[in-house]
């Protein structure tokens, strides 16, 4: 593998949580759809109007968040089920979306790709209260990427189109042989494969190095971008392997450049945050404000939208 990147903790810079909002819906649920009342296990968050889409790993709905209204956008069933986890008894059968983007439009969800079930791309375009969801097989574009990694877990948490490249980031949580890694292929070429093209060509890649938070590594959980400059989140989760959970030390908010990565950890009320964040968003109004979501890894608590103020000096 090439050199990492290899990013610092900047003790100048400051990252304090200023809101906190549980993502109950808030709009009639069909009872034919089992939807529970509240998003859960979010795991990315993007721009969509005066509001954002959040994806959730362990159940088959989008949410639309506005700044008053959490509505369900259903996915289609997978196996017979849109709820993952132990009580539903079908936890193998999820695709596990981890990242959720925008391109041209539409909007791309991606499977992790721990497991062959979680090789997969959603693109969903069209009225987001009767959406049209595309299903692509993406083994082969997996495929591409577990190759680099030459035996290592594969675990997609973010995916972020920049500069005409889409970024691919690779969190490297659990195993000791798991490492974070970033990608990149030409955004013209991933949606060519979309269409059922051959796999994009990796234009970029690398190893990416954190450092650790209290002794437990620091992974990568999302990513964004505005005009110039990369943004990512990234949790210190003590979890045995990319499949398994585990406590969380720490979160960061941090930049992404080839020649100078640097992140904070994230505070709340002056204590250092234990949320696990999985998705980031920057405010379209404000570009020191970044909107980022919570994972509990517990299907019966809310996932939380945090604002959060990123002030560097």
């Amino acid at each position: 593998m090439p050199d990492a990147i290899v990013a610092r903790s900047e003790s100048a810079w400051k990252a304090d949580i200023i809101s906190r909002r549980k993502l109950t819906y808030t709009t009639p649920l069909d009872p034919n759809l089992g939807c529970p009342r509240h998003v859960r296990s979010a795991s990315g968050i993007v721009t969509c109007g005066d509001g954002w889409l959040v994806v959730q790993d362990d159940a088959n709905f989008l949410a639309k968040v506005s700044a008053t209204t959490v509505a369900p956008v259903p996915l289609p069933l997978r196996n017979g089920f849109r709820l993952f986890d132990k009580a539903t008894g079908g936890k193998k059968n999820k695709w596990d979306l981890e990242a959720i983007t925008s391109i041209d439009g539409a909007f791309y969800a991606f499977g992790s790709g721990s497991t062959p079930n979680r090789e997969v791309v959603l693109r969903v375009t069209g009225d987001l209260a009767n959406p049209e969801v595309q299903i692509r097989d993406a083994a082969d574009w997996y495929g591409t990427l577990s190759t680099w990694l030459a035996g290592a877990e594969l675990n997609i948490e973010g995916v972020n189109p920049w500069g005409g490249q889409l970024w691919v980031a690779q969190r490297g949580n659990g195993a000791p042989t798991a490492v974070d890694a970033l990608w990149s292929f030409a955004v013209a070429d991933f949606l060519s494969w979309f269409e059922g093209g051959k796999p994009p060509e990796i234009s970029s890649a690398t190893t990416v190095d954190l450092g650790k938070v209290d002794g437990v590594r620091l992974t990568m959980t999302d990513l964004t971008s505005s005009a110039n400059e990369r943004f990512f989140v990234a949790a210190a989760e003590d979890s045995p392997d990319a499949v398994q959970d585990g406590p969380v030390v720490g979160a960061a908010i941090g930049i992404l450049d080839a020649e100078n990565s640097r992140w904070t950890r994230i505070y709340e009320e002056g204590k250092p945050s234990l949320d696990k964040f999985e998705g980031i968003a920057q405010d379209s109004d404000d570009p020191a404000l970044f909107w980022l979501v919570t994972d509990a890894d517990d299907p019966d608590v809310a996932a939380d939208l945090c604002s959060v103020r990123f002030t560097r000096t």
